[in-house]
């Protein structure tokens, strides 16, 4: 399946309700592949939400959600980080008795069928080489957690996973 020009992520009038309150009302969203994207908006603007609903975390109460064309608005969050949609969170949490190499291969064969391995070794460096964190790959993370945590306040989170590769297929199908 070949990934769309009008964007691998797509969202279409997308809205979720809380009782009486809507968290967010139709939102129409695109982002196409590598394409980074910020979410900026007040406390309360629906932000969190929105992320939890393209994550799959939560199921919208309006509108569509496509990953690369397919619905995935009622797929199973483990589903969609197979496809390449994962969410974050602001404090990430690292086996401190592992490498930071480790700790990403970790990330990566979580997420797939990838076997432990030489190719998610070489995935794993190249990630850590694109944040700039090559050199730091076989210190243990215990030892890098204070370095992190000033160049997550100084530059922010730069880690964006690998995008699904369109000769996979469809990353979600219906459960």
């Amino acid at each position: 399946m070949a990934l769309l020009d009008d964007g691998v992520i797509r969202a279409e009038g997308v809205g979720r309700r809380y009782g009486d309150t809507r968290a967010v009302q139709d939102i129409d969203l695109r982002v196409s592949r590598g394409e980074i994207v910020g979410l900026i908006g007040p406390n309360g603007s629906g932000k969190s939400t929105l992320i939890n609903l393209i994550s799959g975390t939560l199921k919208p109460d309006a509108g569509r959600l496509l990953l690369a064309g397919t619905d995935m608005a009622r797929a199973p969050a483990h589903r969609l980080a197979r496809g390449g949609v994962a969410r974050t969170f602001q404090l990430v949490r690292v086996v401190g008795d592992m490498t930071a190499l480790e700790n990403v291969m970790a990330g990566l064969t979580a997420r797939s069928d990838r076997a432990w391995n030489g190719q998610a070794r070489d995935e794993a460096r190249a990630l850590l080489a694109r944040v700039g964190r090559g050199a730091k790959g076989d210190v243990p993370a215990a030892e890098q957690a204070g370095e992190h945590d000033r160049e997550h306040d100084r530059h922010g989170d730069r880690v964006q996973q690998r995008p699904p590769d369109p000769e996979d297929g469809p990353a979600v199908a219906e459960a």
